[in-house]
């Protein structure tokens, strides 16, 4: 696993666990756009979110 930052249209910042590179390439760069356009049909924000870090927060102390 590893982060990324779109930085603009003309780069993105790679960060593996050992290193960071930076991607120019347009196609690389539409790769990280399209995964991003795809996490964001996932995520969740501000109520939402915040419920779900509760309930999980929650599952989490009943577990132990």
């Amino acid at each position: 696993m590893h982060g990324f930052w779109i930085m603009d249209d003309t780069s993105v910042v790679v960060e593996t666990i050992d290193s960071e590179s930076t991607a120019e390439n347009p196609a690389d760069i539409a790769l990280y756009q399209r995964v991003m356009d795809e996490l964001w049909t996932v995520a969740v924000e501000g109520d939402d979110a915040r419920a779900m870090v509760a309930r999980l927060a929650t599952e989490t102390a009943a577990s132990r």
